[in-house]
């Protein structure tokens, strides 16, 4: 990736022309998404965290292939302890807690940067901002353009939760992957 920070008007402008086309007709090559992130992340950045959408949703899934499996759990229980599926619901909820709590890479916020070519179509850029801030910064992704915001959310509508109690105990055991050799109590 080329290693430059700010841009020109002209050359923001240029990129905006080629997103909406890209928006305007799929047929086009799909443009760099991790590029205009970077691109954007350095010339756009107030403008795109300005933009929050939306309240902090949970990528549970992708927790869930990392943590809602018993040999995970396992290192939580104290010797001899036996898993059943009441304490798997209950670990689980504890560690959807704690990713809200320390804004793990699992928590994101949606953001939209509208956009407009030269003939003034109007797109948007969707973006997810995950991580801890502070010094560490946050991790930015350009996801998309959209045609709306409305557009943007419908990707997250069934498949991203706002918090723990929201997501049922069924729901969470059917993500829970079980050891072959977990003992049911």
């Amino acid at each position: 990736m080329p290693a430059y920070h700010s841009i020109t008007d002209e050359e923001l402008q240029s990129i905006f022309d080629q997103v909406i086309a890209y928006l305007n007709n799929k047929n086009l090559p799909e443009p760099d998404w991790r590029e205009i992130s970077y691109l954007l992340e350095h010339n756009k950045y107030s403008e795109i965290m300005d933009g929050m959408i939306d309240e902090l949703l949970l990528d549970l899934y992708g927790l869930a292939i990392h943590q809602f499996n018993d040999d995970f759990f396992s290192e939580y229980l104290e010797e001899g302890e036996k898993i059943n599926n009441s304490k798997r619901v209950d670990f689980a909820r504890e560690r959807i807690t704690w990713c809200y709590e320390q804004c793990s890479d699992h928590i994101f916020s949606l953001h939209a940067l509208e956009i407009q070519n030269k003939e003034n179509q109007k797109g948007y850029l969707g973006f997810t901002v995950s991580g801890p801030g502070g010094q560490h910064g946050y991790n930015m992704d350009c996801i998309g353009v959209f045609s709306s915001t409305k557009e943007l959310m419908k990707l997250f509508d069934k498949s991203y939760f706002i918090n723990a109690e929201t997501i049922s105990k069924a729901h969470i055991l059917r993500l829970w992957k079980e050891s072959e050799s977990s003992h049911l109590s």
